[in-house]
């Protein structure tokens, strides 16, 4: 008899977390990037929130952000749930995943690492990226415009 009282109290409050829409799992970490497309090496500033089922934020708990398992950089949330920090892009272009993880939530989005060309270089490295329209003859004997792009980067 004991066992059927359990088991009628736990669909009880099955029940009454599905009707007031509440809620089973505990707590969300979100997270965002400044940029979702950079250049190797920029630098680039993630930033989230860590809160509870009922949106109450979460303070004092450790956020690791990690690329592909190796952690890039870590903060800990302040009395808002807030946490940020600061890492630099990989060096190899690709698309990559960035998690925000704490002991028990995860957050996820992707980061393309990748050249833009064009006049003015997109980033936060000293470069320049030189387009030069040049015209060739392919196999079949027609003529066609190529660019041919060039980057350079400032001294280091």
């Amino acid at each position: 008899m004991k066992n059927k009282s359990l088991i009628f109290l736990l669909f009880l409050t099955l029940v009454f977390l599905l009707m007031f829409n509440l809620s089973l799992s505990a707590n969300t970490v979100t997270m965002s990037l400044n940029a979702s497309k950079v250049w190797w090496q920029d630098g680039i500033l993630a930033n989230g929130t860590l809160v509870n089922a009922t949106n109450d934020p979460i303070p004092n708990v450790a956020v690791t952000v990690k690329i592909g398992g190796t952690t890039q950089c870590s903060d800990t949330t302040n009395a808002t749930g807030h946490w940020e920090c600061s890492f630099t892009a990989p060096n190899e272009i690709s698309i990559y995943t960035v998690t925000a993880e704490t002991a028990t939530e995860t957050a996820s989005t992707t980061l393309t690492v990748a050249p833009t060309y064009g006049d003015t270089p997109v980033g936060t490295v000293d470069r320049i990226v030189y387009e030069v329209p040049i015209l060739i003859q392919d196999m079949s004997g027609k003529i066609k415009q190529i660019f041919v792009r060039i980057t350079v980067w400032k001294g280091y």
